[in-house]
């Protein structure tokens, strides 16, 4: 054998430098190799390792630059170097089979920047002539099993094939137990073929083959691999599937544990952060246990001051804003609905204007100002909600397999908007939208049951709105069909939809199996839920909904105490100080006065008037308000104390104006003013009663004068304008006459 010439020696140097890089991520070594191979390229005269070797070297350098950085610029180049290479290189040349296996690698690389089937077929020739060459004790012989493997799982991806597939698998095992193996890499592309297949199979023994592959890879995993965020996180991922499918009762945890492993190996990485989030959020939901939602918005607001570029701190602000909702849906603290609002709005001004990743920070923004309205937020918030749900929208083409999801958040909002300010244009507009949102849902799609059950909720809001018995009966069918399109894996709101369109159709039509149906359903859906499921208030409340509604037809004691106790139920288990317990200390309230009246115990009298006292107490939208204070009032003068009577319906009235919204026409706010006809009668008479006659006719007053006092809160003096701007002062007055000529 010769003794090595210049060039070997660089190629060698470059070789062992490319070898470190690809175990420590070092950009400095990895250009130092880059550098040696093309000057032993340049190099010209007698050498051990060919010309043809050197330049496949050399490309394979260049791929691994591109691997670390994600900088695909040079990527056609280090093709083109390594098609060169395995055209020129001998069959008898010592590092052939190197070479076609760096062409292979080459063309994989490539397809996963910018996918070609050709180029597929290609690389899974190259490298099966690779390993058709290599010796056997070629430690190098594992890498060529391995990413053969992977190149026949992107085809089979792209093809459907299964045995390419299969394939892919059994030259996975072959590479794990090769020479030279690298456990990390080429198990854990063993691993996610094995996922692949049991994804699309369903076959138990090859998710437990996963399973296993990642603990030997967990259990040899030294510090600052360079794959093992990615290794770590894809381990997670595998457990917690395990987990949803019943597989691994621990799955849950062992995915936090992989997924915290990950993070800690590429701290800020915000792709580890996400998959930590999530294990994190699904274990809450099985466990309630509220420290892993504090760990979750920690987590985020940590990422977010850690990110630079203005991408990915958009990215990681969006995802703080959505931990803080989960977190307010837990506790109800108005503060972290606050914060998740200003880091949602951050978000979208700070990112880049890139289409897809702007309208998922729109929509995330629409979404967190949905609920802030409805919890008792500024009525504003459901202008600008909108507003961004439509810009969210707006511009994604009808094949875009996003797009229904961003129609079912402009319903969101719409149907918001409805319930807070009555107007039914925004409900049809919102059935509109969702149905379009269901027809464009492929059958096979996981999102189908959940936005059929969206439909449902529509059209039962509209049943119950106009009292058409065809929005009813469609409720009840497509709810129904929600729960089919489940296919056993039905969720627990789903359930929860079906229970509350059978509930109504049994309040107007009286039909018995209705009742009964709706409590099975509702029943369903408390046992769907998990331990930590934030709106089990809610459901507790649509199963007690059911008890009254039958007592209301049937007044059966059982059903009334039921009633009584499923909603104290949900009062206790919502969020304190939240607007969603209003309601229920409202209904508590309702039905203990319903049980006074029939049996006459005062006790429950009294806690009825504590109840509506502690509903009255609780800051939230106004119509909510009016009928926990309306109820205050009521129970109070019952019991002779006028006072506090009067002070409840004075409250009430002070509340009145925010019902008559005033982005909705004149005939809207009066419907929605009708719905209290007699509280200025009940607040004068009780101020009388309490022998307040000042606050007798300030009650009857704004009572009766809440349009007007709109109008004029509008007016302002014009001579300020007409210093400044006296053009637009002009053009104002101008607006303000025609404004005025066309007022009823």
């Amino acid at each position: 054998m010769t003794d090595p010439g210049p060039a070997d020696r660089l190629a060698e140097r470059g070789t062992d430098l490319l070898w470190r890089v690809q175990r420590t991520g070092d950009r400095r070594e990895l250009a130092a190799a880059v550098e040696a191979f093309r000057r032993a390229l340049a190099m010209r005269g007698p050498a051990r390792i060919s010309r043809a070797a050197r330049r496949s070297y050399l490309a394979a350098a260049l791929l691994t630059g591109i691997d670390l950085t994600g900088d695909s610029g040079g990527l056609e180049g280090a093709v083109r170097l390594a098609r060169r290479a395995a055209r020129q290189v001998t069959a008898d040349d010592p590092e052939a089979a190197v070479v076609h296996a760096n062409l292979g690698a080459a063309l994989a690389t490539a397809c996963s920047y910018a996918w070609s089937s050709r180029r597929l077929t290609e690389a899974a020739a190259a490298l099966r002539t690779a390993i058709a060459l290599a010796d056997p004790a070629d430690t190098r012989l594992a890498s060529y099993l391995s990413n053969l493997g992977g190149v026949l799982e992107m085809r089979y991806a792209d093809r459907g094939r299964r045995a390419d597939l299969d394939e892919a698998i059994i030259v996975g095992y072959a590479a794990a137990e090769a020479p030279g193996n690298e456990p990390v890499q080429h198990r854990g592309n063993l691993a996610n073929s094995l996922l692949v297949r049991y994804r699309s199979a369903g076959a138990p023994d090859d998710l437990t083959a996963a399973l296993d592959q990642y603990r030997l890879i967990e259990a040899g995993l030294t510090a600052g691999h360079p794959q093992a965020v990615a290794v770590l996180g894809r381990a997670g991922d595998a457990w917690a599937l395990a987990y949803l499918d019943g597989r691994a009762p621990d799955g849950l945890d062992r995915a936090v544990e992989s997924h915290r492993r990950a993070l800690d190996a590429g701290p800020g990485d915000h792709g580890a952060t996400v998959k930590l989030a999530t294990s994190l959020r699904m274990r809450y939901d099985a466990t309630g246990d509220g420290r892993d939602l504090d760990e979750i918005v920690g987590l985020a607001r940590d990422a977010s001051g850690r990110a630079r570029k203005a991408g990915e701190r958009a990215a990681q602000l969006s995802t703080l804003a959505t931990c803080l909702l989960a977190r307010f849906e837990h506790t109800g603290r108005m503060a972290d609905l606050d914060d998740a609002a200003d880091a949602a709005a951050e978000a979208v001004a700070a990112g880049p204007r890139r289409a897809p990743e702007r309208r998922l920070r729109l929509a995330n923004q629409a979404e967190i100002l949905r609920v802030r309205a409805l919890a008792g937020g500024r009525a504003a918030d459901l202008d600008e909600a909108h507003a961004a749900a439509v810009r969210a929208l707006s511009g994604v083409r009808r094949s875009d397999p996003a797009g229904p999801g961003y129609s079912i958040n402009l319903a969101n909002v719409l149907v918001a908007r409805y319930r807070r300010h009555g107007l039914r244009a925004d409900l049809d507009r919102a059935v509109e939208r969702t149905v379009e949102a269901v027809l464009r849902t492929p059958a096979t799609d996981p999102a189908l049951p959940v936005r059929l059950s969206n439909l449902a909720e529509l059209f039962r809001i509209r049943y119950e709105d106009r009292g058409d018995a065809t929005d009813g009966a469609a409720a009840v069918e497509l709810a129904r069909s929600s729960v089919t399109a489940g296919r056993g894996q039905v969720r627990a709101a789903v359930w929860s939809t079906l229970g509350n369109a059978l509930s109504l159709r049994y309040q107007r039509d009286g039909e018995p199996a209705d009742a009964a149906e709706a409590v099975r359903a509702h029943r369903k859906a408390l046992a769907a839920a998990a331990p930590g499921f934030a709106a089990r208030h809610r459901l507790l409340g649509n199963l007690g909904a059911v008890y009254a509604r039958r007592w209301e037809r049937r007044r059966r004691r059982r059903d009334l105490d039921l009633a009584i106790d499923t909603f104290r139920q949900a009062a206790d288990a919502a969020p304190a100080d939240s607007a969603d317990r209003i309601g229920q200390l409202t209904n508590v309230a309702l039905m203990l006065t319903a049980r006074y009246e029939r049996y006459g115990r005062r006790a429950d009298l009294a806690a009825a008037t504590a109840a509506a006292g502690d509903a009255s107490a609780i800051t939230g939208p106004a119509p909510m308000l009016l009928a926990a204070l309306m109820l205050s009032g009521d129970l109070r003068s019952r019991a002779g104390d006028w006072r506090s009577s009067a002070a409840a319906y004075g409250a009430a009235v002070d509340r009145l104006p925010e019902a008559a919204w005033l982005g909705a026409d004149r005939t809207s706010r009066l419907a929605q003013l009708g719905r209290w006809p007699d509280l200025p009668g009940l607040a004068t008479a009780a101020a009388i009663r309490a022998d307040d006659l000042a606050g007798a006719v300030v009650a009857g007053e704004q009572g009766r004068s809440v349009l007007w006092s709109q109008m004029l809160s509008l007016r302002t003096d014009i001579d300020r304008l007409s210093s400044g701007h006296p053009r637009l002062a002009v053009r104002l007055d101008e607006v303000r006459a025609a404004l005025d000529a066309a007022q009823p």
